[in-house]
């Protein structure tokens, strides 16, 4: 098994536990606050996430790159930089926004939640965003060295903490409680990320040398780099994603936008687990790779094999008990959004080819191509809704949605080619396509009762896994897995 699946597991385990501890806290809110209660929350908790995604200004991609140098380089001298640049270049800026911020709560908060109660409690998250100045850039840091292990236990820390301080906030004061609670999440993560850091194998500040003038420079430029091309393809991402929804609102309705927002949202789900794992690993390692001559091919193909190996299982799975599983998340009349999801399914086989493949843009530092390639994928998206809902009707969009998938693929397959001589090995080539029949079947299958689904899907992982999988990573998988359930004995 590689390292990238290794790691990918690990992660993705740990944002498993995550996502288990965050709806046990979400059900524990929700009786004590009630829906009245649940829509104010759901509005402070969207104004703290907003503000914390620009709370380094973008800058949070640039710093895991040039971490992942320096430490290719053995240059510990340029982490501590790069950690001094934040505080004196970006961590001023941004306090002063959060602080004003902060001051307007008597005027802010009520035209957010309606309530003026929330005055008090919405500075306190304002403010308490402060603490993520000393904490984004050394989970960055973490992250660009590839300290994986510390991630994961950084990641769990934060969740359980979160628990242990929202919960009797909760059930002591209802609503105000869950409201200062938003606070003390950021509270949880300066502990997790400051334990995990004192274990960090990083010599002290006081023996790197001064850094010259120059370097500094090139440092704040790749930072304004990154920083500029996730902002424009962040805000651009944001705006045309609502666009697309009021769109499939005016072509179907309320009713039937609803259902595919279902079918799309689970997917969201699943992938965010998977993606977010495997981002944490193949960012740092591309960027490293693309650094080497001919390093960046070798890595690629690595991470499309290790990729499809993972997520076609799943695929199946869901594909296979996909009306269950909006039943459990949703109820039964969301149960209507089933054959969407089939459809979305077979596009998400795609999209995680496409990201796989066209992570190399952003991580070797080609960020104009990168902010034009995403702005280039979102409107053809648009497009292809536009014009599949009007002939396929509420088909439209997760069709539209699996068109766009395999446009991007074709794309960076092209672009990396041409920029960086990179071409799928014969063997990724085989994998892809027998994936894509399995989930294709599996897809067919949909359309059958349960029993001879599962009978089917069964057949059809069997073959997949026959053709696919080599001895030595069911080998390897087998002895991970052994590993990992010895620890419970």
């Amino acid at each position: 098994m590689s390292q990238f699946l290794r790691v990918t597991m690990l992660l993705g385990s740990v944002t498993l536990i995550n996502l288990l501890v965050q709806i046990v806290r979400t059900k524990i809110v929700a009786l004590h606050v009630g829906k009245a209660g649940m829509a104010v929350i759901a509005q402070m908790a969207d104004w703290q996430a907003l503000l914390a995604t620009y709370v380094l200004l973008g800058t949070e991609q640039g710093l895991v790159a040039l971490s992942a140098d320096a430490w290719a380089q053995g240059s510990y001298a340029s982490i501590h930089r790069l950690l001094r640049l934040v505080r004196r270049k970006v961590a001023p800026i941004v306090a002063v926004v959060l602080l004003v911020l902060a001051l307007a709560s008597p005027w802010l908060m009520p035209a957010l939640s309606g309530l003026n109660s929330t005055v008090w409690a919405g500075a306190a998250g304002t403010l308490s965003l402060l603490l993520q100045l000393w904490v984004r850039p050394r989970q960055s840091v973490l992250n660009g060295a590839k300290a994986f292990g510390l991630v994961a236990r950084s990641r769990l820390i934060e969740s359980l903490t979160a628990v242990a301080m929202v919960i009797p906030l909760v059930l002591a004061f209802g609503l105000p409680g869950a409201l200062w609670s938003l606070a003390a999440v950021h509270v949880s993560s300066l502990i997790g990320t400051a334990w995990v850091w004192r274990q960090f194998a990083l010599p002290a500040a006081v023996d790197a040398p001064p850094a010259s003038a120059d370097a500094d420079a090139t440092d704040m430029r790749t930072l304004r780099q990154f920083a500029g091309a996730l902002l424009i393809s962040g805000g651009a991402a944001s705006l045309l994603g609502l666009l697309l929804r009021r769109r499939i609102i005016d072509l179907l309705g309320l009713e039937q936008a609803g259902l595919y927002q279902v079918a799309y949202a689970l997917t969201l789900q699943y992938l965010g687990l998977v993606l977010g794992a495997m981002s944490a690993y193949s960012f740092p390692s591309y960027r490293t790779a693309s650094q080497q001559p001919g390093q960046l091919g070798v890595e690629v193909n690595q991470t499309l094999r290790s990729v499809l190996l993972l997520v076609t299982p799943i695929i199946i799975g869901l594909l296979t008990a996909r009306e269950l599983l909006i039943w459990l998340l949703f109820s039964r009349e969301y149960v209507g959004a089933a054959d969407l999801l089939q459809i979305q399914l077979v596009g998400d086989l795609f999209k995680v080819v496409a990201w796989a493949t066209g992570l190399t843009v952003l991580a070797s530092g080609r960020v104009r191509l990168h902010v034009l390639l995403d702005l280039g994928f979102y409107v053809t998206w648009m497009v292809l809704v536009e014009v599949l809902t009007r002939s396929l009707g509420r088909y439209g969009p997760p069709t539209a949605f699996l068109a766009n998938q395999i446009l991007m693929c074709a794309v960076y397959a092209w672009v990396n080619r041409r920029a960086f001589a990179i071409t799928p090995q014969r063997d990724n080539i085989a994998l892809l396509t027998v994936s894509a029949l399995a989930v294709g079947a599996a897809a067919w299958l949909g359309l059958a009762a349960l029993p001879l689904r599962l009978a089917g899907s069964a057949v059809v992982m069997a073959g997949w896994a026959l053709l696919s999988v080599r001895r030595s990573e069911a080998s390897a998988a087998r002895q991970w897995l052994q590993g990992r359930l010895a620890r419970f004995r």
